[in-house]
This record gives structure tokens, C-alpha cells and sequence, in this order.
């Protein structure tokens, strides 16, 4: 696979995303989270892409994008796309090591609410909680920024 292929298809793709950011408007576009394909394309880098990734990778962000609806636009009718979008999503995180951004402040959150609920119990306030929650978030923000940092959110 060549770096002009990859750019070709890459531009196919953001044509058409373009297009229907053009039917929805910008604030939509991001509010709807249209652009998920988009800033993950900008993301991969060529030198990690092998030709069987490139096939499959192909394959997930077109079925993405054939998901979305041509006219009326709306949360309801995108719920295929939210769907597919978990496939895209997941893909990216097992062969490209690429997340969302703000993926590890909600998971090390929800890790340090486990752990405060237990100490909340034991002090009888919620102070547990807090605690907890803080101390996930603070973990999950230092891996949040070492992922931009290394580039590997979008």
C-alpha cells in the first residue's frame, strides 16, 4: 500500500464527510459527533498501517459512514451510526492504540467511584466518594494528557 492510496481514499472520505457537514451545519456536525472518522483518519499514522488494517480499516469507516441517514438528519435516525461508530471506535483502540479524547478521565473516574463507595460506607458520609472520584479523575487526567502527548486521541 502506497502513500497515494491511502491519501486518495482518505479525501474520498472527507469529501463526503464534508458534504454532510454542509446538509447539517458545523455546530451540528460536532454536536451530532459527525467528525469521529475525521479527526481518526488524521490520526493513523502511515507507517503503522500494514494492507490487511488498511482493508478492515476501510471496511468499518465505510459501513460508519453508510450508516448515516441522507436527509433528516436527527439524534433519532442516527442511532445506526452511534452503533457502527462503537465498532469504529473499538477497532481503533485494538489495532491503531488510538482513544477519545477525555476515554481514561471517564473510565479511572468511574474505577475511583468503585473504590470511594466502600470508604463512604465505612466513614457514614460521602466523603468517600469524593475522594475516590478524585483520585480516579486525577489518574485519568494524567493519562488523557500522556495520550496527547504520544498523539493517540482524537
Amino acid at each position: 500500500m502506497t502513500w497515494q492510496e491511502f491519501n486518495s481514499w482518505k479525501n474520498q472520505i472527507f469529501s463526503q464527510y464534508n458534504h454532510i457537514q454542509k446538509q447539517v451545519g458545523e455546530s451540528d456536525f460536532k454536536k451530532y459527533k459527525l467528525d469521529i472518522s475525521c479527526r481518526a483518519l488524521n490520526k493513523i499514522a502511515l507507517n503503522t498501517l500494514e494492507e490487511k488494517k488498511f482493508i478492515e480499516l476501510k471496511k468499518v469507516v465505510s459501513k460508519t459512514l453508510d450508516s448515516i441517514p441522507e436527509k433528516n438528519i436527527c439524534r433519532a435516525s442516527l442511532r445506526p451510526y452511534y452503533k457502527n461508530t462503537k465498532h469504529l471506535k473499538h477497532y481503533l483502540k485494538t489495532h491503531f492504540n488510538l482513544v477519545p479524547i477525555g476515554y481514561h478521565s471517564v473510565k479511572w473516574g468511574t474505577i475511583g467511584l468503585g473504590f470511594g463507595v466502600p470508604y463512604s460506607y465505612f466513614l457514614s458520609s460521602l466523603l468517600g466518594l469524593f475522594i475516590g472520584f478524585g483520585i480516579g479523575m486525577g489518574i485519568g487526567t494524567y493519562f488523557d494528557r500522556k495520550a496527547e502527548k504520544e498523539n493517540k486521541s482524537y
